[in-house]
């Protein structure tokens, strides 16, 4: 009792100008960009992910060594320094 077609058409033919060298050198460059654009969203949040831990770990070590905010700062800023330079 399904209702989903039991045969499928795969006789459907693309026209010519759907497969021009043109069009294909778009469509490749285009993925390429995106495929960048999408590593770069990852790399990101990762970072992202990573300066949020290091904060919560400056936090525990401030607890028990409120002397050590000069370097828990320059950690931070640093790693985050680093980071945002893969992105010029």
């Amino acid at each position: 009792m399904s209702h989903l077609p039991q045969k499928f058409n795969n006789s459907e033919v693309l026209p010519a100008s759907a497969l021009s060298p043109q069009k294909m050198a778009i469509a490749r460059n285009l993925s390429q960009d995106m495929a960048v654009v999408q590593a770069n969203e990852i790399l990101a949040q990762d970072i992202l992910n990573k300066v949020a831990s290091l904060s919560e770990l400056e936090s525990q070590i401030l607890a028990h060594n409120p002397q050590a905010q000069q370097r828990t700062d320059f950690i931070i800023k640093a790693f985050t320094y680093v980071s945002a330079r893969r992105f010029k």
